[in-house]
C-alpha cells in the first residue's frame, strides 16, 4: 500500500527537490537547502571512530569498504584514529533512510499528476449527492466526525474532568 498512496509521491518530490530541514538535526549541511548531489558534513559526534592495522593508513584500510558503502574519511592519511562519515552526499542519506532519490523528481511529478487527473475526472460518476447543497450536513458531519475519533488526540470528556 505504500507505493499506492499519492503521498508517497508527494514526499518523495518535496524532500528530495529541496525543502529545508537539517536531515533530524543531525547532520550539517554546506547550503540551507536539501537539493541533490550536495555534500555532508557529519557532525563530531557522528564521526566514527576506526583505528587501522599496523602499516596502513586510514584510505589503505577503509578505501574498498568506501568504495562499496560510500561516506567518506575526515583524516585519510592518518594512521591511527580514523574518523569516518557513512555518507557523503545527500543521495546517499535520503536513499538508506527513506528510499527516497533525487533523480526520481519528474517520475514523481508526472504520478501526482496521474492521481489528480484520475480524481478530477471521476468526480461526476461518483455518488450523485456528494456536491448537492441537501449533502452538505453528511459530508460535514463525517469531517467531524473523523476529526472527532480519530484525529483529536485526548479524552472527549476532558472538559468534565477540570469542573
Amino acid at each position: 500500500m505504500y507505493r499506492a498512496s499519492p503521498f508517497t509521491y508527494l514526499i518523495e518530490g518535496l524532500v528530495g527537490q529541496g525543502l529545508y530541514f537539517n536531515l533530524l538535526f543531525v547532520i550539517e549541511l554546506n547550503s540551507s537547502s536539501v537539493i541533490g548531489g550536495q555534500p555532508i558534513i557529519c557532525a563530531s559526534t557522528e564521526l566514527v571512530p576506526i583505528v587501522p592495522p599496523d602499516g596502513l593508513t586510514c584510505v589503505d584500510y577503509m578505501g574498498p569498504f568506501m568504495s562499496y558503502a560510500g561516506g567518506y574519511l575526515t583524516n585519510p592519511n592518518a594512521t591511527s584514529g580514523c574518523l569516518y562519515c557513512p555518507f557523503q552526499t545527500t543521495d546517499q542519506y535520503l536513499y538508506s533512510g527513506f528510499n527516497i532519490e533525487y533523480s526520481h523528481r519528474w517520475r514523481d511529478l508526472g504520478i501526482l499528476f496521474g492521481y489528480i487527473v484520475f480524481n478530477v475526472r471521476c468526480l461526476p460518476y461518483r455518488s450523485p449527492y456528494l456536491l448537492t447543497d441537501t449533502s452538505f450536513p453528511k459530508v460535514f458531519a463525517i469531517f467531524a466526525l473523523t476529526y472527532i475519533f480519530r484525529i483529536r488526540r485526548g479524552s472527549l470528556l476532558s472538559w468534565l474532568k477540570r469542573s
